[in-house]
């Protein structure tokens, strides 16, 4: 399976679609959250008596609560504490997966980095996806490729464009996928 959730958006840049991932559950059931800034690990001491909940914007049933709490079920072996934290975990993998998706539809990756702190590093192999359009936009005699046709030229893929791919990925289902590089 695929990690953390930058690794999920560089797989994506690299035009992968298809994950299967058990982290926001494992790290759920040991008392480690994933935030928009990076991840919290709710066993700390230093949450003993925080009462923020993980993420102040985030709808799930565990961000009812604070950290503190969260961490007193945790040391308490309660089970409500691992439930509630992969609640959160799958809660913000969906969110997640949710902006990717409206992301590559729309095309704005430099917008998705300033939405997701935890990104940027994702997209240290693709500069020209956070780069603005050269001149500020596309002349008469040159079309302007969108940011994921950059991704298919970028890594050569064979020709079956966007659609192909993707029908081609969705048909692996859960075996391994391996893109080759013409290069």
């Amino acid at each position: 399976g695929v990690g953390k959730p930058a690794d999920i958006v560089a797989a994506v840049a690299a035009g992968i679609d298809m994950f299967d991932c058990v982290l926001p559950t494992r790290c759920g059931r040991n008392a480690l959250a994933f935030t928009f800034h990076g991840e919290i690990r709710l066993r700390n001491a230093r949450h003993s008596r925080d009462e923020q909940p993980i993420e102040a914007d985030c709808p799930c049933a565990a961000c009812r609560h604070g950290r503190g709490y969260l961490r007193h079920l945790f040391q308490a072996g309660e089970m409500l504490g691992p439930m509630l934290v992969t609640l959160h975990n799958l809660r913000h993998f969906q969110r997640l997966m949710a902006d990717l998706r409206a992301t590559i539809v729309s095309d704005d990756w430099p917008g998705f980095v300033s939405r997701w702190p935890v990104a940027p590093p994702a997209f240290a192999g693709f500069p020209e996806l956070l780069a603005p359009p050269p001149g500020g936009g596309p002349s008469s005699t040159y079309r302007q490729m969108s940011q994921s046709e950059q991704l298919f030229e970028h890594f050569n893929v064979a020709p079956l464009g966007l659609k192909g791919v993707q029908l081609y990925c969705n048909c692996l289902q859960r075996f391994s996928l391996s893109v080759y590089l013409r290069r």
